[in-house]
């Protein structure tokens, strides 16, 4: 009942009216910003953009517009509460750099972020280069292949081995061969060829890794099998083994040789006919000097008592019927001295064959 000319609270809140800048509103006071928003409605009190609750949770002044709170991406809301200091959409509980609006991911940990950093995985392969070659640029155990470790990849290093000579040119890319010696010009260097000489037999299982011609040394005595005629070096030559049945790979397999001339008795034995009976038809119509086929070149001589050359030879096919060379007429009955020369052996044989009509 105190008229309002009079009374020095006119909205009796305790502030007097001369303190008072809602002197007739008992909620207010106070307005600190003077924006005509007392302060206990203001939700900025200061008028600095920031709100009140914001800037006590912050420890910023909220009556003082100089008392600003940090607030790195300037968005009015300060770091202490927001959940995204740079604005960058990753919030600061996932972000490696909250701070920072330009990177959020560090995968190395080296203190570079991912948008920055050439080698996000700090496998000391550039993230360009790991994604040209198909590794993967974020795990560090994922590597591009890198034959001379050189740090730059096969896919796009121009020489792989780091032999100085370009992969376009080298025919051994992945392996140092200065001389580029190519034995079977197959494109493919001898260093780095497992078949030299192209034969179709790998060079680890190729007795002469450099002759297309020769692959196995049966005997090891340095001529391949292939011109050695004498694959297990037990003196038998590798046909006659094989005509006789023995095997001519293996040392202990020999053909039977009775007078050791390296020569089987089924080839060497010439077992020579001692009669000639020209005019019948039984197996003595010719005269047998039997397996003297198996002698190239062999010669025969035929020779009368008194030494004179009545029939010659070269490879006899048992066709003689007792006939003189000269003329063709039947010889005499009686002795005859022949001599088989079988000179492929080095060897003769001599005796007397009897001529009967």
């Amino acid at each position: 009942f105190l008229p309002d000319c009079v009374d020095p609270d006119d909205d009796n809140d305790t502030y007097l009216d001369t303190e008072d800048t809602f002197p007739f509103d008992s909620s207010e006071w106070i307005d600190t910003d003077s924006d005509g928003v007392g302060n206990n409605t203001d939700t900025d009190d200061d008028d600095d953009n920031y709100l009140d609750v914001d800037e006590i949770s912050c420890d910023s002044d909220p009556l003082d517009i100089d008392s600003l709170p940090l607030d790195n991406d300037l968005d009015f809301l300060p770091d202490c509460v927001d959940p995204d200091d740079d604005n960058d959409t990753y919030l600061d509980t996932e972000d490696a750099f909250p701070f920072d609006s330009s990177e959020w991911i560090d995968t190395d940990s080296d203190g570079i972020g991912n948008n920055t950093d050439l080698d996000d995985d700090g496998d000391n392969y550039s993230d360009i280069d790991e994604i040209s070659c198909g590794s993967d640029p974020l795990n560090v155990v994922s590597l591009p292949a890198d034959n001379d470790q050189d740090l730059s990849p096969d896919c796009i290093d121009p020489d792989d081995d780091d032999d100085s000579i370009l992969d376009s040119i080298d025919n051994c890319v992945k392996i140092i061969n200065i001389d580029q010696i190519d034995t079977d010009s197959d494109g493919i260097g001898d260093t780095c060829d497992n078949d030299d000489d192209n034969d179709t037999y790998l060079d680890d299982e190729d007795a002469f890794p450099f002759d297309d011609s020769e692959w196995l040394d049966n005997d090891s005595d340095l001529i391949g099998d292939n011109s050695d005629l004498d694959d297990d070096n037990d003196g038998q030559l590798d046909t006659d083994e094989i005509a006789c049945g023995s095997d001519p790979f293996l040392g202990s397999s020999m053909s039977s040789d009775s007078d050791s001339d390296n020569i089987p008795d089924c080839l060497d034995v010439v077992s020579i006919s001692g009669l000639l009976t020209p005019n019948s038809s039984g197996p003595e119509g010719t005269w047998k000097v039997n397996n003297i086929e198996n002698h190239p070149n062999a010669k025969v001589y035929v020779y009368n008592r008194y030494g004179q050359e009545v029939f010659f030879a070269i490879d006899y096919k048992n066709d003689w019927r007792g006939t003189y060379e000269k003329s063709g007429n039947l010889l005499p009955a009686g002795s005859y001295f022949y001599k088989v020369d079988l000179n492929d052996v080095g060897k003769v044989i001599s005796g007397w064959i009897y001529i009967t009509y």
